[in-house]
């Protein structure tokens, strides 16, 4: 029979906003939660329901992170298909002003929840409302995490997650 290390003693943490908390609880103070009582479900679980959203399209900016990158794509609504027509334009290389999906020529359509991109390199990311200066980024780039290019695939940006 499977053991795992003993919850009596774990510490309760407070659930945070917009987080969860999960205890395991050790019903008969045994020290340890065999298999046999997880597999029953005598073990107590407590979820808050997490609200994350991912970015809006129209507030993500991108430079390249070694050079200029080419993006090309198309957007897609919120079940994935396709909206507007395909897109093939050009990322600048750090340093330089940052780029958005409102750079696209026919802009972002208004049903738009994400996009789907083949970028020829990889890119550095921020996610900033209007209000944001994008200063920090443009100057400070590599703080910034760097999205991975998906060379076999494509990456996702915006309400579908990357």
């Amino acid at each position: 029979m499977s053991r795992y290390p003993s919850t009596a003693n774990t510490p309760t943490t407070p659930t945070y906003a917009n987080g969860f908390t999960v205890k395991l609880v050790d019903p008969n103070s045994l020290g340890y939660i065999d298999g046999y009582a997880i597999s029953t479900s005598i073990i107590s679980i407590t979820c808050a329901i997490v609200s994350y959203a991912e970015p809006k399209l129209q507030n993500i900016y991108l430079l390249g992170a070694a050079g200029a990158v080419t993006i090309k794509g198309y957007f897609a609504d919120i079940n994935g298909d396709i909206t507007g027509v395909s897109f093939s334009t050009t990322i600048p290389a750090a340093g330089s002003t940052p780029w958005s999906f409102n750079n696209v020529s026919n802009g972002i359509p208004t049903n738009a929840q994400f996009a789907r991109v083949n970028l020829s390199n990889n890119v550095y990311q921020v996610s900033a409302n209007s209000s944001t200066p994008l200063t920090d980024f443009q100057n400070n780039t590599t703080n910034y995490p760097v999205t991975i290019a998906i060379k076999s695939g494509y990456n996702t940006f915006g309400r579908a997650g990357n």
